[in-house]
């Protein structure tokens, strides 16, 4: 098991154990053929640590906060507001690259794409 999977399974078990709704919201990972057939028609490759996370878990079902008040979004989800910020032409506001990981109310945290 690597770092982040050691990580990200601490976290899953502390969840259990104290807030029950996030755990049981978490869907099941993406292997990582999933992955990359959901992201190839990205013009940017994103770190190995995104295959990773999405191959843990893809994501939460519903409005359950992983972190403080933030979502965990699923992978679809990633892309459709990708798409949908392309279908506004926010990009000029988003930079090239950025990918959507949590949500809370219109704010995001991501990670931006390899160079």
């Amino acid at each position: 098991m690597s770092t982040l999977t050691d990580a990200l399974e601490r976290i899953f078990n502390w969840l259990r154990a104290n807030h029950q709704e996030a755990a049981s919201s978490l869907q099941p990972g993406l292997s990582y053929e999933e992955i990359e057939a959901k992201l190839a028609h990205l013009p940017f490759r994103l770190p190995q640590e995104v295959y990773e996370l999405y191959q843990w878990r893809n994501g939460m079902d519903g409005e359950t906060s992983f972190f403080y008040d933030y979502t965990f979004l699923s992978l679809e989800e990633s892309l459709e507001r990708i798409k949908f910020w392309e279908s506004e032409n926010l990009d000029a506001y988003i930079p090239f690259g950025w990918f959507p990981l949590f949500e809370f109310e219109g704010e995001w945290f991501g990670i931006t794409k390899l160079l």
